[in-house]
């Protein structure tokens, strides 16, 4: 199955079918999890329903883009995909780690970053990247 996803401002998002937001919110969890424990990176990962955007307002309109003959795009237009960005940033009932009781492992199979580690200068922070 084909996901659109997207890297927005500090972050990203991925619209997924409902059948699915459990089981990816527990491996968004598990990641933070991870991620905070490594690099001490607290993530806001949350969920919201296209009926919910839509009920609050946002619309949220996706197209598919084929650029060549393997690489396609997702292209995203109106206020839905910003309007639960802001709620998830800013609530405080979304969840940010992962509660313990799920049997789900984290797997990071596939994911890298391409890009060479820069060192920053001392007493800066080191921002890291993940593909």
């Amino acid at each position: 199955m084909e996901v659109p996803f997207f890297f927005c401002g500090d972050g990203g998002a991925v619209l997924i079918p409902n059948e699915m937001a459990g089981e990816v919110l527990v491996a968004l969890l598990l990641h933070n999890d991870n991620a905070v424990k490594t690099v001490g990176l607290n993530m806001h990962i949350g969920s919201i329903s296209l009926s919910e955007i839509i009920g609050l307002g946002g619309a949220i309109r996706i197209s598919k883009m084929q650029l060549g003959d393997s690489l396609h795009k997702a292209i995203i237009q109106g206020s839905g995909l910003r309007l639960a960005e802001r709620l998830i940033k800013g609530s405080d009932t979304s969840p940010n780690t992962s509660d313990g009781g799920s049997t789900a492992e984290l797997n990071m199979n596939g994911l890298e970053c391409s890009w060479d580690q820069v060192r920053p200068p001392a007493g800066a922070n080191q921002t890291g990247c993940i593909d």
